[in-house]
């Protein structure tokens, strides 16, 4: 059997990366429902607040009022953005002790 070509191994790695992302992602989406359960109205909204004021603090430009649409993609866009969804997964990770 033929050794993996450079493309085939591109793919598999980008696939682990994607898997990795969907995990966090769900384990996050996991973590805010329980504190949607646990908190009260003022406390989620307080929470909201922070989040908001935070991701515009930083310069992250998650916040959908920010976008600019564009049926275009530009090769930075997809570069940029999995770079800041990696930085936030390691922030996490050392946040949590990992």
């Amino acid at each position: 059997m033929p050794a993996p070509s450079a493309h085939e191994l591109e793919v598999a790695e980008l696939r682990a990366r994607v898997a990795a992302l969907e995990q966090a992602l769900e384990r996050r989406s996991q973590e805010l429902r329980q504190l949607q359960q646990l908190a009260c109205l003022d406390d989620l909204l307080k929470i909201d607040q922070l989040c908001t004021q935070f991701g515009r603090g930083s310069g992250l430009g998650f916040d959908p009022s920010s976008w600019q649409e564009s049926h275009r993609m530009q090769p930075s866009d997809a570069e940029e953005t999995l770079r800041q969804l990696w930085r936030s997964l390691a922030d996490a990770e050392s946040a949590n002790g990992a």
